[in-house]
């Protein structure tokens, strides 16, 4: 006791007031002086470019990361998923995807969304020219060196043809796909996207569109968002479709939450709540009661006001699935995926303490069962993902359509399947 009291006296003494003090001062100038570092690294490299019109889809790609993988990963991701559920406030698409069984059926939801993100998070992240730095491109005919975002593309090219859809809906897809990110970062972000940065995200994503052959594509991102203004007014309808696909995706991201004291059923209020009343009256999804928007409102603010003034920021990238910075004879292998999901898809078999920790989230309920060939252990392959019935089809066009659009071949070792 006598010690208990010496302790508090010495830590309560002048001094050492004085040097908790500087440590906590030294710390928050700290996250101060490197807040803004990746910020202002990125607008001094690109800055110009932009502004003279010059900004590549590649130099755009590396804008976007900023965001995304490095100042806000977490609230760009939630806006991924808004948009994407915004997506389905159409009748004409919901119902597609509704017929297909992709996710009008809760089966085959966590594998829908597994797929879906593996292939977008890699014509996002890996360079769309195929090469890792361009000016260092010499021959005339080179193969690529990074050829998966545009076999990511070329697969969409190959899943998409199986269906008919219209062009307006792979615009309204396009919109949602760019603003949702951009509204949420807005809403939830600790800083605004530079005008360079929401611009290269319509930079990268219009790009991606001419791959995927979609037409009249609008001049700007201004311009994108004027025509999605009187689209949705037209077209926007509360239906039965809308609220099928969006309930199966809500459903699949809180399946691992436990109902333990209705937390199930609070985190179904909140991610009801961060889509907003237009997208939750047109899934003909219930309105939340105060308490809830008030939970989010706080959360959310308790986590932009640390992450600005609290926490330093990230030294390396955390891109939400895929392994981008990897060696290119690895392009060859079977990958894996970096998200956790209920159903382990695409994760490889554990050994040793990983494979307790696995055993212990099971356990806890956070996953179905450990990876197994179940839920493909062995890694995936982008010309493969899709539908099961897909799976083993239109391979080699994926190569030759990846080819097309890259303008280069594929190196040999691609080929070289393991």
């Amino acid at each position: 006791m006598l010690f208990k009291e010496f302790k508090l006296q010495l830590f309560l003494q002048p001094a050492s007031v004085a040097i908790v003090a500087c440590f906590v001062v030294g710390y928050l100038g700290l996250v101060q002086l490197r807040r803004w570092q990746h910020y202002h690294r990125v607008h001094a490299k690109y800055q110009k470019k932009y502004e003279d019109g010059e900004l590549t889809p590649d130099e755009a790609q590396k804008v976007m990361e900023l965001s995304a993988t490095y100042d806000m990963p977490v609230v760009v991701y939630i806006g991924v998923v808004v948009g994407a559920i915004q997506v389905y406030c159409i009748p004409s698409i919901s119902k597609l995807l509704v017929s297909t069984k992709q996710l009008g059926n809760i089966e085959n939801v966590g594998r829908r969304y597994a797929d879906m993100e593996i292939l977008i998070d890699t014509f996002l992240y890996c360079p769309l020219s195929g090469f890792r730095d361009i000016s260092q491109r010499v021959d005339k005919d080179p193969p690529a060196e990074d050829p998966r975002a545009n076999i990511s593309i070329a697969r969409v090219n190959f899943l998409h043809s199986r269906y008919k859809i219209a062009n307006d809906d792979y615009l309204w897809t396009l919109y949602c796909s760019i603003i949702g990110p951009i509204d949420s970062v807005n809403l939830y972000g600790w800083r605004n996207l530079s005008p360079m940065e929401r611009d290269s995200r319509f930079i990268v994503w219009a790009e991606v569109a001419r791959r995927m052959g979609i037409k009249d594509l609008p001049a700007s991102l201004d311009d994108l968002i004027a025509w999605a203004n009187a689209y949705e007014e037209e077209r926007i309808v509360p239906s039965k479709a809308n609220y099928i696909v969006t309930k199966n995706t809500i459903d699949d991201a809180v399946v691992s939450i436990p109902r333990i004291l209705g937390l199930r059923s609070l985190v179904e209020g909140v991610f009801i709540c961060l889509l907003g009343d237009r997208i939750r009256g047109a899934m003909m999804l219930p309105a939340q009661p105060w308490y809830i928007h008030a939970f989010v409102k706080l959360v959310m603010f308790i986590t932009t006001f640390s992450q600005r003034w609290l926490l330093l920021p990230r030294s390396q990238p955390d891109y939400p699935t895929i392994h981008v910075n990897i060696p290119q004879q690895s392009f060859s292998k079977r990958a894996h995926t970096t998200a956790s999901r209920f159903k382990p898809w695409y994760k490889p078999e554990s050994t040793g303490f990983q494979n307790v920790i696995d055993r212990l989230h099971v356990k806890m309920g956070f996953t179905e069962t450990v990876p197994s060939k179940q839920y493909k252990s062995e890694g995936y392959r982008l010309e493969e993902l899709g539908p099961v019935q897909f799976e083993k089809l239109g391979q080699e066009d994926v190569f030759k359509d990846a080819e097309r659009i890259q303008g280069c071949p594929i190196p040999s070792y691609y080929w070289h399947r393991e």
